[in-house]
């Protein structure tokens, strides 16, 4: 039986796994990638906005808008990254389709972190391995 609800704590850590080998990540993309069985549940976004905002108050990560090509994201103060991740997070709505959050409009904005979030991050690794949350439920799954 699935899950109902993920913990903010196992949220956080599924966000610093995703975020360790790039450094970073697009909002919107980390959020269906951490909660694996979106059902397009208001709740699924409140405890994803609650997991960013302690990273944030912890800082492991920052917010960086969408830069120009090829150059580096340059990250925004703690302040101003809790109102990107409001503003895009306010944004958003659950495609019935592909069953997949996405904001309208789309703004990139990315999840970054910070050197003390990078030695998090690659901790979590080292304790969990890679999306271990996929292979809990998925390991007789015939690709």
């Amino acid at each position: 039986m699935r899950r109902a609800t993920i913990s903010n704590d196992e949220l956080q850590l599924r966000i610093l796994a995703e975020l360790e080998e790039a450094g970073q990540g697009e909002l919107v993309s980390l959020l269906n990638t951490v909660i694996d069985e979106t059902q397009g549940r208001p709740a699924e976004v409140a405890v994803f906005r609650d997991a960013v905002d302690q990273l944030i108050s912890k800082g492991l990560i920052l917010m960086a808008p969408e830069n120009e090509p090829g150059q580096r994201l340059v990250e925004v103060d703690a302040a101003q990254s809790r109102a990107m991740v409001s503003e895009v997070l306010g944004s958003l709505f659950f495609g019935v389709d592909d069953l997949h959050w996405t904001a309208d409009p789309f703004v990139y904005s990315y999840a970054v972190l910070t050197e003390t979030g990078t030695a998090a991050s690659e901790k979590v690794l080292d304790d969990r391995g890679y999306r271990w949350w996929y292979h809990e439920e998925n390991d007789d799954e015939v690709a």
